[in-house]
């Protein structure tokens, strides 16, 4: 898991990042960040997370041309974002069937 609170100017790209199916805690994200500003996770492979994909609370940035494949719970799930764009991206062989893609709340 990688994680960051209050970061600023953070650029994932090219990472395949695998969670290997272990659980993660209740609102956690294989990658998880809190309060961070122009956060970038670009053409990455975000795979086996055991609960969600990416979890975001008060981030601004982009979330683009990533692939998710086995994630356990939602893909991208973001919290009072500050500009936050989340495009092209694919998800694929999910857990569960009520499974969501995006979970956004202002």
């Amino acid at each position: 898991m990688l994680q960051g609170e209050g970061a600023g100017h953070v650029g994932l790209t090219g990472l395949t990042l695998d969670g290997g199916n272990i659980p993660l805690p209740q609102r956690r994200g294989l990658v998880h960040c809190a309060g961070g500003r122009d956060i970038r996770i670009t053409d990455c492979a975000i795979l086996a997370s055991g609960g969600n994909g990416i979890w975001f609370e008060q981030v601004s940035g982009d979330v683009s041309d990533n692939i998710f494949t086995g994630i356990a719970t939602t893909a991208v799930v973001s919290f009072d974002a500050l500009g936050l764009i989340v495009s092209r991206n694919t998800i694929l062989g999910t857990k569960r069937q009520r499974h969501r893609d995006f979970a956004h709340r202002c």
